[in-house]
């Protein structure tokens, strides 16, 4: 009798908690935009093409609770490999969106470039690629509290870093900008 107890006071308690994560679904589908290849060139180290890709991700957001607030931001961040080694902020942005339970919204973020280049002879053949390192993907309040986030893959959560979108907030300097610098500067630009 205590078990059946616990069981139903566990269950009452599971069903009456929703944790943050389980408030809206994320999903985020990669698409390729253009692709570019170049003709081969013949060089003194080997012959060599470069290639160049356009891509964005379009994502869904779903409200799964009633409690979800409407109005929110998503906010998102791709991160690239460049060619030597190293990590770069490709695409970041923050949109306004309207979630209503039950009903996907869906936007896409701002297209970023992946470069390439192939040697197909020579001495060393070989292929020097910039690849998709990651993005995070977190949906936030008008008061900035994060009601859900989705990282791909979970290790790109420790590279993020969201003050890349606070920076885009900031707001656009004066109309006319021209008067704020300083006169060095203003003689350099005529």
């Amino acid at each position: 009798m205590k078990q059946a107890a616990l069981l139903l006071c566990c269950c009452l308690v599971g069903i009456t908690t929703t944790r943050a994560a389980d408030l809206v679904r994320i999903k985020a589908v990669k698409k390729t935009a253009d692709t570019r290849t170049s003709a081969a060139q013949r060089l003194p180290t080997g012959q060599s093409q470069a290639k160049i890709k356009d891509q964005y991700y379009e994502i869904s957001l779903q409200a799964l609770s009633t409690d979800v607030p409407n109005d929110v931001f998503a906010e998102w961040i791709v991160l690239v490999e460049k060619w030597g080694g190293g990590l770069t902020v490709r695409s970041s942005g923050r949109e306004a969106v309207d979630l209503v339970f039950g009903r996907p919204v869906g936007l896409e973020t701002t297209s970023f470039r992946l470069r390439s280049r192939e040697w197909t002879s020579g001495p060393r053949p070989g292929t020097l690629a910039e690849s998709i390192a990651g993005f995070g993907i977190r949906v936030v309040t008008t008061a900035g509290d994060v009601i859900a986030e989705k990282y791909s893959p979970s290790s790109a959560e420790k590279d993020i870093r969201w003050e890349e979108i606070q920076r885009l907030q900031q707001p656009p300097l004066p109309q006319d900008t021209e008067k704020h610098l300083p006169r060095r500067r203003r003689r350099r630009l005529q």
